[in-house]
């Protein structure tokens, strides 16, 4: 059960995380020298802030490719020291147990008694491929526990998270659940099951899924006692998030057209299917001075995400998901990488508009914690837009400003970094 955390000290810049710390120190001590702070002196920061082969690498690709100096990573190295450090996921091993049993009891879980017995099979190589993850910043805040299921292909379930009650809300449990996605993604796997109760007091838990992209694909009635439903998500492991190309704009034009088309459906909406996808000028305009993202699976882009500056905020221009693969929680992920990479950036708000009063459009970021808003004075370029998308025609329809503050979001955690058993 996720509870509500303390408020944590506000820092515009993040500061150097010590798992990146920690694993160059052990590779390279030898020929570079460190400050207090963390930061290396003649090895470039990008490397200790952006390991290789991960999404982060990715995106930052897509903005450092651009021209972005040094000196921004630098930047963000020069936090205050109030800012946590980010946990190391690791494997567990027999030492954990006790630790993980008082997580297990203060989360109200399950009899933390249960634990040795569930956890032998991993400890004595009888468990299969079961796998057991922590989550460590010097002691142990958080645990995973997975499994593939029987009788499929591919198809894992996620059967127990959990996080220490004083770091919940801190990025702790969305980590160790990346960490999860990636590591089956790397194997090839297909599909990640994850289960909760439908009960009111579980909504901050199916918020929290819903958030990482996962889908409610079935609730079963009375499961856990009467009146208790199961509800079960599901997210598919084989969708690639890339920094966008040039090459890429014929394409996502395909797509954004295609996507467009479910606006057929209301009259008052219908002209939207008509109108013409972005030019390669927005396209190169997000790439070069914001964000442009494209959503593969199995290599061939299904959706894209474009933002750029507005008054001094990442503004959301463009979120498309072709119409084969909408519904499979896509578009959220997509979003959550333009989040990871804003917050990455030090930007404290994110804007866009969208239509009130259509299901996937207004309501869709509503679950995504966006508020609607009425811009001021203060916001020129916002209101042009919106000046722009009225003489458009736009508003045939009802249409609303949106915005989230990164600030009051959960701060990154390290991305998944490599272990062994």
């Amino acid at each position: 059960m996720r509870v509500k955390s303390p408020p944590r000290p506000r820092c515009r810049r993040r500061p150097l995380n010590s798992v990146y710390f920690d694993r160059w120190r052990a590779s390279a001590a030898a020929s570079t020298s460190l400050i207090h702070a963390g930061i290396r002196d003649h090895v470039s920061l990008r490397e200790v802030l952006v390991p290789k082969g991960t999404v982060l690498e990715r995106i930052v690709d897509a903005n450092q490719s651009l021209g972005k100096s040094e000196a921004q990573y630098q930047r963000r190295a020069r936090c205050t020291s109030q800012q946590r450090k980010a946990a190391m996921i690791r494997l567990l091993t027999p030492g954990d147990l006790l630790a993980i049993k008082r997580i297990i009891a203060e989360t109200d879980m399950f009899p933390p008694e249960m634990l040795d017995a569930m956890a032998a099979p991993f400890f004595n190589g009888k468990g299969g491929d079961e796998s057991w993850l922590v989550a460590d910043d010097g002691e142990l805040v958080g645990v995973a526990y997975y499994a593939p299921e029987r009788m499929t292909e591919g198809t894992w379930n996620l059967l127990l998270i959990a996080v220490r009650p004083d770091r919940q809300g801190k990025g702790v449990g969305s980590g160790l659940q990346r960490h999860v996605e990636h590591e089956l993604a790397a194997q090839g796997e297909r599909l990640l099951l994850v289960e909760t109760s439908g009960l009111p007091a579980f909504g901050r838990t199916r918020r929290f899924y819903e958030s990482l992209g996962y889908i409610e694909e079935a609730r079963i009635r009375d499961f856990y006692e009467a009146g208790n439903e199961k509800v079960v998500f599901w997210k598919h492991l084989g969708f690639r998030i890339r920094p966008a190309s040039v090459g890429d704009v014929a394409m996502l034009q395909a797509v954004e057209l295609d996507a467009a088309r479910v606006y057929d459906v209301d009259q008052v909406t219908r002209f939207c299917v008509d109108l013409p996808p972005r030019d390669e000028r927005e396209h190169a305009l997000a790439r070069e001075s914001g964000l442009a993202l494209v959503g593969e699976v199995d290599g061939l882009p299904v959706g894209f995400i474009l933002s750029v500056p507005k008054d001094g905020h990442a503004h959301l221009v463009e979120l498309a998901v072709a119409r084969a693969h909408q519904g499979r929680g896509l578009g959220t992920r997509l979003i959550s990488a333009f989040e990871a990479w804003a917050a990455a950036e030090g930007i404290e708000e994110a804007t866009l508009t969208t239509f009130r009063d259509v299901a996937w459009n207004a309501p869709f970021y509503e679950r995504l914690r966006y508020q609607a808003f009425e811009p001021e004075d203060n916001r020129p370029e916002l209101l042009e837009l919106i000046a722009a998308e009225k003489r458009a025609g736009f508003h045939q329809a009802p249409r609303v400003a949106m915005h989230k503050r990164f600030h009051q979001s959960r701060p990154l955690i390290a991305p998944p970094q490599p272990y062994n058993p």
